[in-house]
């Protein structure tokens, strides 16, 4: 099965998660962990600096390593002289560090006690094996390969049984898998795996990482607003910054869609949430915010509904309701508003069932009204 959205693309929109334990899970030598020192707390405000000296001057002043594939980013036609701007205030080393390679289209992974800098082709040819323990399998009273063909149907991938390429899932016992992928994939299923696990043990399922509830909630403050004119960067400024909220600007996407980096906002006044004043002066030029990791990311509509999450839901309540979990599935998918669906339109989100749960890998958009169906 050839999928419209690929791998790669998907990788490129992928949301990092900084790796955590995941319990009773045994992590083989293999696999690359991010070092704790870039967990460090950081302020940088760069602007049109070459992504080279900046992170050579970023590793030196926090004594980590961190390495740049001069060698990949040549073969796709970069260099370390190409610039970035940056402005981020008490984050994480490691989100300085991958916003900065996200500015230029580039990813990083834990390379030894340090950082690598790649591109997402060469990224997604460094597979890791690691061992996954799925305890909680009894309690749902499912076969360990109905979980890897879940997997296998949510994550960005590529995966040997369906794109012929990448991944492979490895029995070493009924509720236990050695799962050869790369690393950004294996965050992926990692954070599945610990929803999972949160809902059959009875304590549900928290979205988002603490950092990023805590820039919604900020998102949900009411301020005054009034009414004018300024460039996007002044206003992200002024709305953001000025309540402690980090924002990227994708720069990289704007221009691919012809939007200036100082393109000029219109705003009205009034007392409305944070977020409220943001969509309405973002919406009439096609870009839209939303909460990764440490900051709000402003970016094109079209790039935001290609950046997908994956979640797991709890629909014990609706299988009582219609039946079975497949029953479930078509419901939401004849939802108006939580398409397109891959398993319909061929292209789109993408949903994978674990007895009564199920997995769906989507926009956040669409997320949004799934969770509202499901209420």
């Amino acid at each position: 099965m050839t999928r419209p959205i690929t791998s790669t693309l998907k990788k490129i929109c992928l949301t990092l998660i900084v790796t955590q334990v995941f319990s009773q899970a045994v992590l083989a030598q293999s696999t690359p962990q991010l070092n704790r020192k870039f967990a460090k707390k950081v302020t940088v405000e760069i602007k049109d600096e070459p992504i080279g000296k900046f992170l050579n001057q970023l590793a030196e002043e926090n004594k980590v390593t961190i390495e740049i594939d001069t060698e990949a980013l040549a073969d796709d036609g970069y260099s370390v002289d190409e610039t970035i701007s940056l402005s981020l205030k008490n984050v994480s080393l490691f989100t300085v560090v991958k916003l900065a390679g996200e500015s230029l289209e580039f990813t990083c992974l834990p390379k030894g006690n340090g950082l690598f800098i790649t591109t997402h082709l060469a990224a997604q040819d460094a597979l890791y094996e690691r061992q996954y323990n799925l305890p909680w399998i009894q309690m749902l009273r499912v076969d360990s390969r109905s979980v890897a063909a879940a997997l296998e149907q949510t994550t960005p991938g590529p995966w040997m049984t369906i794109d012929g390429e990448g991944g492979e899932f490895t029995a070493i016992g009924p509720a236990a898998y050695k799962i050869s992928q790369d690393w950004e994939n294996h965050q992926v299923i990692e954070s599945i795996l610990l929803q999972i696990e949160s809902i059959v043990r009875g304590r549900g399922v928290t979205v988002g990482s603490p950092a990023e509830r805590a820039i919604m909630k900020s998102l949900q403050k009411s301020v005054d607003q009034v009414e004018g004119e300024s460039t996007i960067t002044e206003y992200l400024d002024k709305l953001l910054a000025s309540n402690e909220i980090n924002f990227w600007l994708d720069r990289s996407e704007l221009s691919n869609e012809g939007i200036a980096s100082d393109v000029m906002l219109n705003f009205s006044a009034g007392k409305r949430p944070v977020f409220a004043h943001l969509m309405e002066a973002l919406k009439p030029h096609g870009m839209v915010p939303y909460v990764e990791g440490e900051v709000v990311k402003i970016t094109t509509s079209l790039a935001a509904e290609a950046s997908t999450v994956t979640r797991v839901y709890d629909v014990r309540k609706q299988v009582r309701q219609v039946g079975s979990t497949v029953a479930v599935i078509d419901v939401l998918q004849k939802t108006a508003g939580t398409g397109p669906w891959f398993g319909v339109e061929m292209e789109g989100g993408e949903v994978g069932e674990v007895g009564p749960l199920i997995i769906i890998e989507h926009n956040r958009q669409a997320h949004q009204v799934i969770q509202e169906a499901l209420k």
